[in-house]
């Protein structure tokens, strides 16, 4: 049964999909067959790399690209690759990407929640404890946004949709979208 499949990067590239170029695809694909996905970076201090997905799935480099299922659809979301060898502690951020739920989870899950707090409305912040912040999020393992929506995906990288209010600049509330 064939799927509509969003491919997209947080860095501007090109994709070799099954060996065809194509930039920022949507296409249809029988999720059953085997897709291999190359992101090529246009950025010099990027590396390109391949995925291999089946059964909508990434089976490779699973910790470079993530394949959200988001209703009957796929989203495939790649994440940089970096030209460097030694870590100096901290991995450098890309600037293209600044959605506030994006940067809100990021912080929230690297354990930083008292920057992550302060991206929330006072009225929020005064209303959760960092205990429950954190146990809202555990069971999520990542964010994608698509089609200017935001979905939190869990384990199985199934996605649910949540609306993150925006109040001044900061997150008011967080809601999940039926």
């Amino acid at each position: 049964m064939e799927s509509e499949f969003t491919v997209t990067a947080d860095f501007e590239a090109v994709y070799l999909i099954n060996g065809a170029f194509a930039e920022n695809p949507v296409f249809r694909f029988d999720c059953d067959d085997v897709l291999y996905i190359t992101v090529m970076p246009l950025c010099a201090y990027l590396l390109p790399y391949t995925v291999k997905i089946v059964s909508g799935s990434v089976r490779n480099n699973r910790e470079l690209a993530v394949c959200a299922k988001i209703g009957g659809d796929y989203c495939v979301k790649f994440t940089p690759r970096y030209a460097y060898m030694y870590d100096a502690g901290r991995k450098p951020e890309l600037q293209t990407e600044s959605a506030a739920p994006c940067r809100f989870f990021r912080l929230l899950k690297g354990g930083d929640i008292s920057h992550a707090r302060a991206m929330l409305s006072p009225e929020l912040s005064s209303g959760v404890s960092d205990e429950d912040l954190a146990a809202f999020f555990e069971a999520f393992s990542s964010i994608i946004e698509h089609k200017g929506r935001y979905y939190l995906l869990d384990g199985n990288d199934e996605g649910t949709e949540y609306r993150f209010v925006m109040k001044h600049g900061l997150i008011d509330n967080i809601e999940e979208c039926e």
